[in-house]
């Protein structure tokens, strides 16, 4: 069985609010080899401390500069400067995450981490890269090819996570390439007292849910679930199970009409491969 970890989001590095910056016209970015930057000014004004997560999607969807995120390695000023000349933005916070073009979630001083970014990132991106690609990327002023820079060669996260990378990208890009996500058409309860328990808070659990398309449940009644198909409902638990976590009277009342109850560990296992295991069974 996938072993549990504790799961949280990632650090934060405050970084430098951005200048002002002149528009400068530009070509578009090459897929290899160098390529002229686009570059793409920030709004003129922003509101001082955290945007709403509707202003965030607005400003970075209306934001053409490549999106780099990233999770599992010491960041610093450094890597801002880097991302600068390559024309990108940085993305910090993990509710970002799902806007993220490239996802570095590895270097020669940190192993590849399950973390809710990396989970997140899967999702949407293939381009789950080494830092070895953003430092010759800006040492060249170009955004490189990623091919030569996946983290399909973890051989020690792989076999500590129970996954391959390079399948899990593959999983991925087959389905976004049919227009699908891993929990298209799936409603996802997470039960009392998972969040925050060997598991990210309650906040990073949704956006991962929501990230592989997946219905975030905040709550469970019988009237909800009388209103969607209980056999497309997960309820998630710890691993193991905690005591009162499947004895609500409304849990109950889901497993009985056919929802299907799984654990925290599945959940991640499944997010990490791109790949639901185990349905047939249920």
């Amino acid at each position: 069985p996938q072993q549990s970890e504790n799961l949280s989001a990632d650090s934060k590095t405050p970084t430098k609010t951005d200048a002002k910056r002149e528009s400068k016209s530009s070509s578009k970015i090459k897929k290899r080899g160098r390529s002229s930057i686009p570059t793409s000014p920030p709004p003129s004004t922003r509101k001082r401390g955290r945007m709403a997560s509707t202003e965030k999607k607005e400003y970075l969807s209306s934001d053409s500069r490549p999106r780099v995120m990233i999770t599992g390695v010491k960041t610093g000023p450094r890597i801002k400067q880097m991302v600068d000349q390559i024309g990108g933005l940085l993305l910090d916070s993990v509710d970002e995450a799902i806007n993220a073009m490239y996802v570095i979630a590895g270097d020669d001083n940190s192993m590849l981490r399950r973390t809710p970014k990396l989970m997140i990132g899967l999702c949407r991106t293939s381009n789950i890269v080494h830092m070895d690609w953003l430092k010759k990327s800006a040492r060249t002023g170009a955004i490189l090819d990623c091919n030569d820079y996946l983290l399909v060669n973890e051989s020690a996260a792989e076999k500590k996570l129970n996954f391959s990378m390079k399948q899990a990208l593959a999983n991925g890009e087959r389905l976004r390439q049919r227009g699908k996500y891993l929990l298209d058409g799936w409603s996802v309860y997470v039960c009392k007292g998972v969040a925050g328990n060997r598991a990210p808070p309650e906040e990073e659990m949704r956006l991962i849910v929501e990230a592989a398309n997946g219905v975030w449940l905040s709550s469970i009644s019988a009237s909800k679930i009388k209103a969607l198909d209980a056999s497309r409902i997960m309820l998630i638990t710890s691993d193991p199970v905690g005591k009162k976590q499947l004895s609500s009277k409304d849990v109950k009342s889901a497993l009985k009409l056919g929802a299907h109850h799984f654990t925290t560990s599945w959940l991640f296992h499944c997010m990490i491969s791109q790949q639901l295991f185990d349905l047939d069974n249920k």
